[in-house]
């Protein structure tokens, strides 16, 4: 057995095994990087130790999963054992193809290696379920149309790009954690600050209208463009009372869309329109209330004809209704004799 605790050879236990399994794989994977400190570490998409991932990645180091088949690394045969052979002809015999068989082995790994210098192909210690292994892909040198693909990265290259992405990890998990534990914080006794009336302003402008971009000290560059972070950023800093005035009030307007019928937004649409365009929206009423004025005329007549009839026919009297004329049947009475 590959694992057996105090030599008893017969442990059943699973859970015991994968753990045992799971630590055999992670130590014999950092030997490896110890062995090859150049080469990342990898996994595919099928026959992975997922338990040995985590932990590596849990330890700090990066492990790629890569999108296509890697070659394993060739293995380097076994030297013959002479008690293992009847004869010393037949142990002769085995060292001879061992030769041979070496001989094959230490050109595919120069092939492979001059190979990897050139930058044909990268290296690759692959995680699988049951074992850890030296393999490699090629490197495409050009794309389907024919174009450069990007250059392969040399080691030092590989090991910064990994540094500066374990970087970019941190902080994607510091935001991640912030933002579930910011709910939690009690902040209502606390006074609100200029640097959080930035943040609101830096929020407000994602509604600052294309024509008010010149008020904020953006030059004309186009109907399709939209203002990015770096700008709001910028503009944030160094706001004047106009500046915000502007920028508050087409957070408005942009709000002001759900307006409908009689409901709230469509109240405050028109007291914000009766403060700033009075002519303007007594226009609007007056032509609107015009249509209504002269379809209510129409209706007030219509419900007056409508009464005038009711009346008309409540005053008629009611006509006599014929009397029904009793019929009377002769009575025969039988006389029994």
């Amino acid at each position: 057995m590959l694992f057996c605790e105090g030599g008893c050879g017969n442990c059943a236990n699973r859970a015991c095994l994968v753990e045992m399994n799971t630590s055999h794989l992670t130590e014999k994977a950092m030997r490896l990087m110890e062995q090859h400190p150049a080469v990342p570490l990898c996994h595919e998409s099928y026959n992975y130790n997922e338990a040995v991932i985590d932990r590596l990645t849990a330890m700090g180091y990066e492990v790629e999963s890569l999108k296509t088949y890697a070659t394993k690394y060739p293995e380097s045969p076994q030297a013959p054992q002479k008690e293992d052979y009847d004869t010393t002809e037949e142990y002769e015999d085995a060292e001879k193809d061992y030769g041979q068989e070496l001989n094959g082995y230490t050109e595919k790994c120069e092939a492979i290696r001059t190979r990897s210098e050139a930058g044909e192909i990268s290296l690759y210690l692959r995680i699988e379920s049951n074992d850890i292994t030296l393999c490699y892909v090629a490197n495409t040198a050009t794309t389907v149309n024919g174009t450069a693909t990007e250059m392969p990265l040399s080691p030092i290259e590989k090991l910064e790009k990994q540094d500066k992405r374990n970087k970019e990890i941190a902080l994607e998990k510091t935001v991640e954690d912030t933002k579930k534990r910011i709910l939690e914080v009690d902040m209502s006794e606390r006074k609100f600050g200029q640097d959080e009336e930035k943040m609101v302003y830096f929020f407000l402008l994602s509604s600052l209208r294309k024509e008010h971009f010149n008020e904020v000290g953006i030059e004309d560059k186009g109907s399709y463009y939209y203002l990015t972070s770096e700008d709001k950023m910028r503009i944030i800093e160094n706001l004047t009372a106009k500046q915000k005035a502007v920028i508050r009030r087409d957070y408005l307007i942009a709000n002001f869309k759900d307006a409908f019928g009689n409901n709230a937004t469509a109240s405050l649409l028109l007291g914000f329109a009766q403060k700033h365009m009075p002519e303007e929206l007594a226009n609007i009423q007056d032509g609107y209330n015009e249509v209504y004025e002269k379809r209510h005329q129409r209706i007030k007549e219509k419900k007056a004809a409508l009464q005038e009839q009711a009346t008309q026919e409540a005053e008629q009297p009611d006509e006599p209704q014929p009397e029904a004329e009793a019929q009377t049947e002769p009575q025969t009475e039988e006389i029994a004799a």
